[in-house]
């Protein structure tokens, strides 16, 4: 049985001249690699930058049409009644409006308030509270003593 035949250098060829040609080779597959490794990190950063520059809005719509939604609660619930019959209390609907304070900048309080005013009704909130209430909750949580605490609380360390 044959052995598979070796690739030798023929003895034509100078060691020195053999030695630079591997170094070239060499060289050359480095380079090849170098360069297909620089060509995927240049495809990289060409989409990244598309995603971040060029697509941002239309991400930004797609993640606000995600995240921002009407949600119904249904909580009926049925009349409460004393011993004797009456009513105590009785199921009215009502609307309630929640609204993230960190999550988006409201440049303009004023016509803000309107459009809520519109959406909810001017007859159970008004554009005039609900432009106090997103002034009020601008303003920064004031920390300290307070003095008119009853004295369960200051016994109970709360």
């Amino acid at each position: 049985m044959k052995r598979p035949a070796r690739t030798r250098v023929p003895r034509s060829v100078p060691l020195g001249q053999y030695r630079r040609t591997l170094m070239a080779v060499r060289r050359f597959r480095l380079n090849v690699v170098f360069g297909v490794v620089l060509l995927g990190y240049g495809l990289l950063l060409g989409r990244l930058g598309q995603l971040q520059l060029v697509d941002a809005a239309q991400y930004r719509k797609t993640w606000s049409a995600r995240h921002q939604a009407p949600v119904t609660i249904d909580a009926r619930r049925g009349r409460i009644y004393d011993r004797n019959g009456y009513v105590l209390a009785e199921p009215k609907p009502c609307v309630s409006l929640a609204m993230d304070p960190g999550f988006e900048v409201i440049k303009d309080p004023a016509s803000f308030a309107l459009r809520v005013e519109t959406l909810v009704g001017a007859d159970k909130l008004s554009a005039g509270i609900i432009r106090e209430r997103i002034e009020a909750a601008r303003e920064p949580v004031q920390r300290g003593l307070v003095e008119d605490v009853p004295g369960w609380v200051r016994l109970s360390g709360v």
